[in-house]
C-alpha cells in the first residue's frame, strides 16, 4: 500500500515468534453458518461469466495482472520497488504528475452560462455610472479582474457590475475564478467579496450593514458568533454586535441550543441560552403552492387599469419584462409583436397566466429566484407591472439591473400607492437607489383591485403609475424635508 508519512524504521529485529502452520480437514459440522445471508447460496454468488473475461497484462516475470484504465493515476506501491530510494523517487514523480486540485480554478465562460442570482448581490444598489465606466474600459481593451462563480450552475458571487459592463460592451466570453459549491456557498462568499474593491467602488456603510443583516436574518448563519460574522462580512465585531442589538422587539425571536465556532482550526460547540437574533426571512419558494392562502400582496390589476398602462408603451420598447405577472392581468394587454417575458413565482397563478397571455413565462421568484438571471438576460427596454407592496424596493432594485442602458428611454412602469416611498424607512432607502421618478400618472378615484378574480371596493389609498429611470439627474420627485 502506498504511504505518504514515511519514517526510518531501521533494521527489523529477528522474529520473536515461530509461526507453524497445521493442516487438517474440517468437518461440515464445524462450519458456523449462523447469521449468513440465506440468499448467498451456491449458484447465486458472483459469476465471472456475467461480466466477461477480464483483460490481463503480462509482467516481465510472467505474472498476469488485471489491466486497469487509470494506472497513471494510481500511486506507486512500495512492493513494486527493490529499495526505499527507488520508491521515493517514483512517489515524487507521481506527485508532480498528479497535483491535488487547486481552487479557485481559472476558466473561460460565456456570460450566458453564468447565473446572476441577485441573492448573491449584497450591495444596497447598483451604480449605473460605474457600469458605464467599466464598459468604456473594456472597450478600450483594459482587462478586468475575473468574475467569481460557484458550482456547476456558475452562480455569480463577485462581479455583478463587471458582468453588466460586459453586457453593455457586447462581450460574451469572460474569465472567471471557479469554485465548487452551491448557491448558498456563493451567497456566503458574496457577503465579504466587495471589501476588496476599495479603489474602484468601495462599499458604503449601507452595503456593509446589508451584508451583516443578511446573515443575522438567516436561520443558520444567525447562530454564528459576532466575531465569525464580522470575519465573513469583512467588518468589525462591534459593528455586528450593534446590529444584533438593534433588532426590534417585534422582530426578535428567542434562540437557544448550540453555537459552532472555530478555534485553532477545529470546530467547537458552545451551549447558549436565549439570544436575540433577527427573525429569519422565510422564502415563499419553499411553501406548497397548490392552494396558497391569499395575502395582501396578491391584489391583481383590474382590466381598465391594465389597459390604460398598456397605452404608455412606446414603439422603442422592443423587449418588455413583467416581473410580477400573476395571472396575466397586465400581460394580456401588452403588444404581441414584442419580446415579452413574464415572471411569476406562484405555480397556480403561473399556469393561469401562461394560458391567457402572450410571451415567454418563467416560474420563478423575482429577483431572487435560483437560476432566474441565467434564464433571463438583461437588456429590457421596459419593465412593467404591479409589484407586491411588501417587496417594492426589491423589485425596483432588481428591475433597474435588467434595463437596457443603451436605450435612453429605458424605464420602469410600476403601479404603486401614491405615498409608497413616503414612510421614513422607504424614503430613506429610496434616496440610496440610483434612480429617479421621471413622471407620475395618477389614477382618478380609487382602484378596485381584484381578489381571487373579483373586484374589492372601499380602498382608502389612491394609486398611480410611476415612471422610474436610472440615475438621479432630472427627477420630478424631491422630499420637502430631508
Amino acid at each position: 500500500m502506498a504511504y505518504r508519512n514515511k519514517r526510518n524504521i531501521g533494521e527489523l529485529p529477528p522474529a520473536l515468534i515461530e509461526v507453524r502452520s497445521v493442516t487438517r480437514s474440517i468437518s461440515e459440522a464445524e462450519i458456523d453458518t449462523e447469521g449468513t445471508d440465506p440468499a448467498w447460496e451456491t449458484g447465486s454468488a458472483w459469476n465471472q461469466s456475467q461480466f466477461g473475461e477480464p483483460e490481463f497484462i503480462a509482467e516481465p516475470d510472467g505474472q498476469l495482472t488485471i489491466a486497469t484504465t487509470d494506472d497513471e493515476k494510481e500511486p506507486p506501491d512500495p512492493d513494486d520497488f527493490p529499495n526505499r530510494e527507488d520508491f521515493e523517487t517514483a512517489w515524487s514523480q507521481w506527485e508532480t504528475q498528479n497535483p491535488p486540485a487547486q481552487y479557485p480554478e481559472l476558466r473561460g465562460l460565456n456570460l450566458g452560462e453564468i447565473t446572476r442570482d441577485l441573492s448573491c448581490q449584497p450591495r444596497v444598489k447598483m451604480d449605473v455610472a460605474h457600469i458605464k465606466r467599466l464598459a468604456e474600459a473594456i472597450e478600450e481593451g483594459i482587462e478586468l479582474e475575473p468574475l467569481v462563480v460557484f458550482g456547476e450552475e456558475n452562480f455569480l458571487a463577485d462581479g455583478f457590475h463587471r458582468s453588466f459592463a460586459y453586457d453593455r460592451a457586447g462581450v460574451e466570453d469572460v474569465m472567471v475564478r471557479w469554485y465548487p459549491g452551491t448557491l448558498r456557498d456563493a451567497q456566503l462568499y458574496s457577503l465579504g467579496a466587495n471589501a476588496e474593491h476599495q479603489i474602484l467602488l468601495p462599499r458604503s456603510n449601507a452595503d456593509k450593514r446589508n451584508a451583516v443583516v443578511r446573515m443575522l436574518q438567516d436561520s443558520e448563519w444567525a447562530g454564528w458568533s459576532d466575531g465569525a460574522i464580522a470575519k465573513q462580512c469583512r467588518v468589525s465585531q462591534p459593528f455586528v454586535s450593534k446590529l444584533r442589538k438593534e433588532a426590534e422587539p417585534t422582530q426578535n425571536v428567542m434562540s437557544s441550543g448550540e453555537r459552532k465556532y472555530s478555534r485553532n482550526g477545529k470546530t467547537q460547540v458552545m451551549q447558549i441560552r436565549q439570544r436575540k437574533v433577527f427573525a429569519p426571512d422565510v422564502s415563499q419558494e419553499n411553501k406548497p403552492e397548490d392552494s396558497p392562502p391569499w395575502n395582501p400582496d396578491d391584489w391583481e390589476t383590474p382590466d381598465n387599469v391594465a389597459e390604460a398602462m398598456s397605452r404608455l408603451i412606446l414603439p422603442s420598447d422592443r423587449r418588455i419584462l413583467e416581473p410580477s405577472a400573476g395571472t396575466g392581468q397586465i400581460a394580456k394587454f401588452l403588444p404581441c409583436d414584442r419580446d415579452l417575458v413574464c415572471v411569476e413565482q406562484n405555480t397556480s397563478r403561473f399556469s393561469q397566466g401562461k394560458d391567457r397571455s402572450p410571451g415567454r413565462w418563467v416560474n420563478s421568484r423575482f429577483p431572487h429566484g435560483a437560476g432566474f438571471s441565467k434564464e433571463i438576460k438583461s437588456g429590457f427596454d421596459l419593465v412593467i407591472g404591479n409589484p407586491p407592496f411588501s417587496e417594492i424596493i426589491d423589485f425596483l432594485v432588481g428591475s433597474l439591473q435588467f434595463l437596457n442602458l443603451e436605450n435612453p428611454d429605458a424605464r420602469i412602469l410600476f403601479l404603486l400607492p401614491l405615498d409608497w416611498n413616503c414612510s421614513i424607512a422607504r424614503g430613506t432607502t429610496w434616496q440610496t437607489i440610483d434612480a429617479r421618478i421621471h413622471n407620475v400618472y395618477p389614477w382618478r378615484g380609487r382602484i378596485a383591485y381584484l381578489k381571487n378574480g373579483e373586484p374589492e371596493f372601499g380602498r382608502q389609498v389612491c394609486d398611480a403609475v410611476f415612471d422610474i429611470r436610472p440615475g438621479k439627474d432630472g427627477g420630478c420627485f424631491n422630499f420637502l424635508n430631508s
